[in-house]
């Protein structure tokens, strides 16, 4: 595996991130026998834009592309862990521990 990269999201890549979570989700919902639709591309993208605006948001990036998402919505010093999704094929492979430090 290509070495990973992690490093906060880019406004540029809001898309991107939803799609990473709409192809995990879907994936979790398949292994788990989970018979419901994804949430819309565009409810996901307003949420993680405001995410970004607003918060936490992290990626792992593997050969250049990104393999992982972090997210936590701040309010004044609290914060919430709110997303934390990885495409399954980098499922697994111990990117995820130090995305979510």
């Amino acid at each position: 595996m290509a070495a990973v990269q992690y490093r906060p999201v880019r406004e540029t890549e809001i898309a991107e991130t939803a799609e990473i979570f709409l192809m995990a989700v879907t994936d979790m919902y398949a292994r788990h026998g989970i018979n419901a639709s994804a949430p819309e591309r565009a409810v996901i993208e307003t949420g993680y834009r405001h995410i970004y605006e607003t918060g936490i948001f992290q990626v792992a990036e593997v050969g250049g592309r990104i393999a992982a998402i972090c997210n936590g919505v701040v309010r004044g010093p609290l914060w919430f862990l709110s997303g934390f999704w990885m495409l399954p094929q980098f499922q697994r492979q111990r990117i995820g521990g130090t995305l979510l430090k």
